[in-house]
């Protein structure tokens, strides 16, 4: 994504309206920033996602960072906050079972199921070769 991204910025290509883009630190400027620099960088990232969303930009997020507000999609039609995440958690779901706003009726671009799921901030093991064809 990030090197997409990075083409469509260099080149002056646009992004459609309803193209996820996700504004993000480096992982590893994440590791070396102290823990009191957080806030500068997460106020750039706010800054970066505002005024994507301004130029009509509608599921923009921002990304290695805790910000529950920059997480989380909010319907294009009215401002409704459709799915609140604080870091893994899913805190809220305003979906009707097909997608749309519950508050306005506003198709939410994405693939979503009936219900939210319940995968939560745990880590579980995966084994790649369950997943081999």
């Amino acid at each position: 994504m990030a090197s997409v991204q990075g083409w469509k910025v260099l080149t002056g290509a646009r992004w459609e309206p309803d193209e996820l883009v996700q504004v993000e630190r480096e992982r590893e400027e994440l590791e070396l920033v102290e823990q009191a620099d957080d806030f500068s960088a997460l106020a750039t990232l706010a800054r970066a996602r505002r005024i994507a969303r301004e130029n009509g930009l509608r599921y923009v997020y921002t990304g290695n960072v805790r910000d529950e507000e920059g997480s989380s999609t909010y319907c294009p039609g009215c401002g409704t906050l459709v799915i609140g995440r604080d870091g893994y958690e899913l805190t809220r779901w305003h979906l009707t079972g097909n997608g749309h706003c519950e508050s306005c009726g506003a198709a939410i671009a994405g693939v979503f199921d009936k219900r939210p799921g319940r995968w939560g901030s745990r880590r579980l093991p995966v084994r790649l070769a369950d997943f081999a064809a």
